[in-house]
């Protein structure tokens, strides 16, 4: 599938609003701190899932 206008502007905004709720720079950097931040709540559930990344 080749991007769209539309797809293109859709992924851009998640990457924006990902960067901003996790304070990062970089998708990289956004993906890695979401990936440590739902590593620390799967703990304080109970339930770990340390195998599997956002960011795989």
């Amino acid at each position: 599938m080749w991007p769209t206008g539309f797809t293109s502007r859709t992924l851009e905004d998640a990457t924006y609003t990902r960067c901003v709720m996790t304070g990062s720079r970089t998708a990289e950097q956004a993906l890695l701190t979401a990936d440590t931040l739902l590593e620390r709540y799967a703990r304080r559930i109970g339930d770990s899932h340390e195998d599997e990344t956002l960011a795989a």
